[in-house]
C-alpha cells in the first residue's frame, strides 16, 4: 500500500471507529503503536463531531439545558423543580413535625413548694418563663419568686389548660394570684374571663384568666397561686425569650418539656387523650398528609432519575 494511501486508509478507518488492532493488521504494520502514532491522524471532522458528544456526556443535552433547570443530577422543567422543593419543605414540616420556636421557658412548681420562699427563684424577671403546677384541693397554694430592677416592667398572666375539668369551672372556682412587691405592698388578682391562648411550641391550648403589667420596683417579688378548686394552672412572667437562664429551686429542669405533655394530659377526673383542640388535630392530619405526599413525590423523582441513568 503506497505511503500516502496508508495515511488516508488509517485515518478513514479510525474515523469509522474501526479497532486499531484491525487497522494495523490490514496495513501489515509491525505493531499497533506504529499505526496509531504515524498513520492514524485525527481530522478536523473527528474533532468537530467529538466536541458536542463530550459536552453532552459531561453536562447533558444542550437543548434540554436551554429550556430546563438542573435538579437532582439531571435537567427538569423549572416548574417541576419548584414543585419538588415545595413538597420537600412540606415533608420536613409534616414528617419531622417542626414547630415555630416561640415559647416561654418552662419550669415546674412542685407540690411541696406551697410558699414563694419554697418555690422557684427567677433571678431575672424580664426573661419569659411559664411556671406549671397543679393544685390538689381548694385550700392549696403554690409560690415562686422573681427579681426585677428599677425601670423594668412586671408582666404576669395566669392561665389554665383549655381542657376539662378546668375549662368548665366558673370564675369563682378558678385560682387567683397574690403579688407581694419588694416594698411589702401586695395585690390580689382574680380571674376576669377566659381568653383562648394557643401555645405553638408545646402544641397546647390554654384559657387566660388574668393579666397584669406595672412598672417594677427594684427587688424580689413574691407570687402565690391560690386555689379555689383543684386543678392545673400556668403562670407566665416576663417578655424576653431566652432559654436556659439559670434559676434556683427547680427540680430536674431538663425533663420539663416531657413533663408538660404529661401535665397537659393528666386530668384530675378523666382521661384527656381525646380532648385535644380540634385545630391541633386538623393541623396534625394536614401536616402528615402533605408530608407523606411530598415524600412520595421526591422518591418518584429519584426513581425516574435512576431509570434514566440506567437506560443511558
Amino acid at each position: 500500500m503506497p505511503h500516502s494511501t496508508s495515511y488516508s486508509y488509517a485515518t478513514a478507518a479510525k474515523e469509522a471507529v474501526v479497532a486499531m488492532g484491525v487497522i494495523s493488521k490490514k496495513m501489515g504494520q509491525a505493531s499497533v503503536a506504529v499505526t496509531k502514532g504515524i498513520y492514524a491522524h485525527i481530522t478536523s471532522n473527528v474533532i468537530e463531531e467529538a466536541a458536542p458528544k463530550i459536552e453532552s456526556q459531561l453536562f447533558g443535552n444542550r437543548d434540554l439545558r436551554e429550556n430546563k433547570t438542573g435538579f437532582l443530577g439531571f435537567y427538569v422543567h423549572q416548574a417541576t423543580a419548584v414543585i419538588v422543593v415545595f413538597f420537600t419543605t412540606i415533608t420536613l414540616f409534616g414528617i419531622l413535625n417542626i414547630t415555630p420556636g416561640y415559647a416561654h421557658d418552662p419550669i415546674f412548681i412542685e407540690n411541696t413548694q406551697l410558699l414563694p420562699v419554697e418555690g422557684p427563684y427567677l433571678p431575672n424577671g424580664n426573661i419569659s418563663f411559664a411556671l406549671y403546677g397543679k393544685l390538689e384541693n381548694e385550700s392549696d397554694s403554690r409560690g415562686f419568686r422573681s427579681k426585677l430592677q428599677a425601670g423594668d416592667k412586671l408582666v404576669l398572666s395566669l392561665l389554665i389548660p383549655n381542657l376539662v375539668p378546668e375549662k368548665l369551672l366558673p370564675l369563682e372556682q378558678l385560682p387567683t394570684l397574690t403579688v407581694e412587691r419588694p416594698d411589702k405592698s401586695s395585690i390580689e388578682l382574680i380571674p376576669e374571663g377566659k381568653e383562648v391562648f394557643d401555645e405553638p411550641f408545646t402544641r397546647t391550648s390554654y384559657l387566660r384568666l388574668l393579666s397584669m403589667q406595672e412598672p417594677a420596683q427594684a427587688g424580689i417579688y413574691h407570687i402565690t397561686v391560690n386555689a379555689n378548686q383543684q386543678g392545673r394552672f400556668t403562670v407566665s412572667i416576663g417578655t424576653m425569650e431566652q432559654f436556659g437562664t439559670p434559676v434556683d429551686n427547680v427540680i430536674n429542669r431538663s425533663s420539663n418539656l416531657n413533663r408538660i405533655s404529661y401535665w397537659y394530659s393528666d386530668s384530675l377526673k378523666q382521661s384527656l387523650a381525646n380532648d385535644r383542640s380540634l385545630r391541633f388535630i386538623f393541623t396534625d392530619y394536614l401536616s402528615v398528609i402533605f408530608g407523606i405526599t411530598g415524600l412520595i413525590f421526591v422518591l418518584a423523582v429519584i426513581l425516574v432519575k435512576i431509570r434514566i441513568t440506567k437506560s443511558s
